[in-house]
């Protein structure tokens, strides 16, 4: 069996691997000192090292400000009590455009800035995006209207990892995205783009950039057609060749339109017996990096927790 190593040796709070990590959304779940207690807990029972932690905003002053910062920063300090790191996670299909960059760069320099107040062992491990622009209708409106919106985004997350990298706060930059990336070579429906002089698919450069990628690779069956390990094997290869990784997710909401993706509804052993499959067939490739679940919330409603009733 390969060992798994920290992310990276020169990281203040590595993540170890294999990571299990845990997409949470809503601020009710770190601002509520029970529900904070409970999902830690969770974390803990179940695996979970890393929490990936939506930000949430006050725009009363009129300028974007981190919203319940006391209440994240108590997370983020109960959470590495426990060995939980936590990424701080953003997301919007119109974040990266470059008409939004002066938005979505303060944004980012509020998370730097509230991480460098953190006391040192108990900081965020790495800012987590899960920018998922093929939602936005000009995606497919033309193949000139996707090209430009994939250059505004590999142009945003390289100048994050610029911004990142001058903070000195030794923290990863992760993406997410969707398996099919690597599908769309057809002109009229590519996602084959040349940024910085290489012509590549999209996957290709994000993965070049950042430390890591999450793919949204949300099937039932661990192995076999159509399923989680065979999905993501492009990605892995490519992350092999580059000497990083990739992460495996699942899926746990409902979804009305695409029910037979979402372990929604099938119980706790459906869901643990798929991901412990994509485990033990990837736990040797290096490219591995472990597996993500979204998102607490469906966790929660798998586990036949108390009913979430959000108030912020």
């Amino acid at each position: 069996m390969a060992a798994f190593l920290p992310v990276s040796q020169t990281r203040a709070e590595p993540v170890e691997r294999p990571i299990q990590g845990l997409w949470v959304w809503h601020s009710e779940w770190y601002v509520d000192d029970d529900y904070r207690a409970e999902m830690l807990a969770f974390a803990r029972q179940h695996g979970y090292n890393l929490l990936m932690v939506q930000v949430h905003l006050d725009e009363s002053s009129g300028k974007p400000e981190l919203a319940y910062p006391d209440a994240f920063r108590r997370l983020i300090i109960e959470a590495s009590a426990l060995g939980v790191s936590v990424e701080a996670l953003d997301g919007d299909k119109d974040m990266a455009m470059r008409r939004n960059w002066p938005r979505t760069f303060a944004i980012l320099d509020l998370i730097l800035d509230f991480n460098a107040s953190l006391p040192e062992g108990s900081r965020l491990a790495g800012v987590h995006y899960d920018i998922e622009p093929y939602i936005k209708p000009a995606w497919r409106e033309s193949q000139a209207s996707r090209d430009q919106i994939m250059l505004d985004l590999l142009a945003y997350y390289d100048q994050a990892r610029a911004r990142i990298e001058a903070s000195q706060q030794n923290l990863t930059l992760a993406a997410d995205i969707p398996f099919w990336y690597d599908s769309k070579i057809e002109l009229g429906d590519s996602c084959i783009i040349t940024y910085r002089g290489e012509t590549k698919n999209l996957h290709q450069h994000i993965q070049d950039i950042c430390d890591y990628i999450g793919i949204m690779s949300y099937r039932r069956r661990a192995v076999g057609q159509n399923s989680v390990v065979s999905v993501i094997e492009n990605e892995l290869v490519y992350a092999e060749e580059i000497g990083k990784f990739v992460l495996a997710s699942l899926e746990t909401i409902e979804l009305a339109d695409t029910p037979q993706i979402t372990f929604h509804g099938m119980g706790s052993e459906a869901f643990w017996t798929t991901h412990h499959e994509v485990v033990r067939r990837l736990k040797d490739r290096p490219g591995f990096g472990g597996m993500l679940s979204h998102s607490y919330r469906g966790m929660r409603d798998l586990h036949g927790k108390r009913p979430f009733v959000p108030r912020h």
